[in-house]
């Protein structure tokens, strides 16, 4: 079954596969192998395909192929205001595919924490996001949208 996407490599559009290397990076740091990036763009085809045109998110898609820094302000903008969104969507196809994949599997295991730490973490994680979601609303506001 993996060969099926591997053959269809050639065939995958240049933004798809950038688009999941932006992902994967956001996600794990690094880039996942050529095989992931290929099931990412397949899984895209398959879900996505007729709806992305239409999609309000596509112009989000757009900058974030431009610039990918604003991913993270995006994502955290999507998770609060567009929570079904296409961007929230295709994040949780490429994490899916990292996570079942037995090279990053470890990446998702759960830490062992004390409570303080636990507390502690979970805090600075909120704060992180709270702040990332006001920047990545001062961007939707701010930046044009093109139709």
């Amino acid at each position: 079954m993996e060969d099926v996407f591997i053959e269809n490599t050639d065939l995958i559009s240049g933004d798809l596969r950038k688009e999941g290397l932006i992902v994967s990076r956001y996600l794990i740091k690094s880039d996942p192998p050529e095989e992931l990036v290929a099931l990412y763009c397949t899984a895209n085809q398959v879900l996505f395909l007729s709806t992305h045109n239409k999609d309000p998110d596509r112009y989000h898609l757009h900058l974030i192929l431009q610039y990918p820094f604003l991913l993270p302000f995006i994502d955290a903008f999507s998770s609060i205001f567009r929570p079904r969104g296409l961007i929230r969507k295709k994040i949780l196809v490429m994490l899916s595919i990292l996570e079942t994949s037995p090279e990053f599997s470890e990446l998702f295991r759960p830490l062992a924490f004390s409570r303080f730490r636990f507390i502690f973490t979970l805090m600075i994680m909120a704060l992180s996001t709270v702040a990332k979601s006001l920047i990545g609303l001062c961007l939707m506001l701010l930046l044009p949208r093109k139709k």
